[in-house]
């Protein structure tokens, strides 16, 4: 199972709030249910009582070892960038389910596809797209694409920091105003 996600606010209420998101998932995660059902489960947690409005965005995928099959729900996040390899990266044709938190009883869409070795997922939040220079431009969703792809042959932990640094040198010193987290996931076989 991995999992990337982003809370809506700031300070200690996000924070507590990610805090229990995360618990939920990965106690659920555990119970071998399948992955619409963790995410159901998981909203319906975080929906009662959620006075504050306050929401989560996830992507949460269960990649099968032996065969490479993935089947994942997204509930509001960014589409993921899949490697096929000796090809490069492109989106991910998914559909978006709601986020976490907005509404007790929402039925969430399990969605899957297959790996072969070699193939990567490429995971990210927001702050990684809408990073902003001072003129307000974005960093955006054609940049990290065509960044991955022109550096598509580097291993996981050099294209993530890699990202990091392109990103440094977009923004040219403005201030992040949003967390950027990353996650790469590569089938070997």
């Amino acid at each position: 199972a991995f999992l990337i996600a982003d809370v809506s606010g700031k300070g200690i209420p996000a924070a507590m709030f990610m805090m229990e998101s995360k618990a939920v998932i990965k106690n659920l995660a555990r119970s071998l249910l399948e992955p619409d059902e963790i995410i159901a489960k998981t909203n319906d947690n975080l929906s009662q009582n959620n006075s504050a409005m306050m929401f989560v965005t996830c992507w949460f995928g269960l990649l099968n070892f032996k065969t490479g099959h993935v089947k994942y729900v997204n509930a509001g996040h960014n589409s993921p960038l899949i490697y096929r390899k000796g090809k490069g990266y492109e989106y991910l044709n998914q559909k978006r389910n709601l986020v976490l938190g907005a509404m007790e009883g929402t039925k969430f869409k399990c969605e899957e596809f297959d790996l072969k070795p070699g193939d990567r997922i490429y995971l990210y939040t927001d702050g990684v797209t809408e990073a902003t220079r001072n003129d307000k431009t974005l960093y955006g969703e054609d940049r990290l694409h065509d960044y991955l792809n022109k550096n598509k042959n580097l291993n996981l932990e050099s294209t993530l920091l890699g990202v990091k640094e392109d990103i440094d040198l977009f923004i040219d010193g403005a201030d992040q105003f949003d967390d950027i987290t990353m996650l790469a996931v590569e089938y070997k076989g």
